[in-house]
């Protein structure tokens, strides 16, 4: 996505269109935590599962730099009553859609929080298993 403001007519234009995905990844939205809430606010067919990564950076003084990270799912409304959150965290989040589970993974780099992530990932027994990663 590489920023919330930059992508967000991409990613309108593609749930408006007659693809009109149920499920859409993001990844690299850059959003702070206190507008988080913007993907509900500008895309009212789909909700969102996500947090920022920005919050502990945040929390050791100001912004130096552009903002980073943050991975979210896009679910449409209509699929809210069968979508269950497993998991959410500034690095991956897992949702569950009836039977199908869904994972979207943002590992920009190796060191041991991605190789603990990854071990976590292999370790999980799901039935149907659809796993995105960057």
């Amino acid at each position: 996505m590489h920023g919330f403001f930059q992508a967000t007519e991409t990613v309108k234009e593609i749930i408006t269109s007659s693809l009109c995905p149920d499920v859409l990844l993001i990844q690299e939205h850059w959003l702070m935590p206190s507008n988080i809430s913007l993907f509900s606010e500008n895309m009212s067919t789909h909700y969102a599962f996500g947090v920022s990564v920005m919050a502990d950076r945040l929390t050791r003084g100001p912004l130096v730099g552009r903002p980073c990270g943050g991975v979210s799912v896009l679910i449409n409304n209509e699929l809210h009553t069968v979508t269950e959150c497993v998991f959410c965290t500034e690095r991956y989040v897992v949702i569950r859609v009836g039977t199908v589970v869904i994972i979207n993974v943002y590992l920009p780099c190796k060191g041991q929080r991605s190789m603990q992530t990854q071990k976590r990932l292999r370790n999980t027994s799901i039935y149907y298993r659809v796993l995105c990663i960057d």
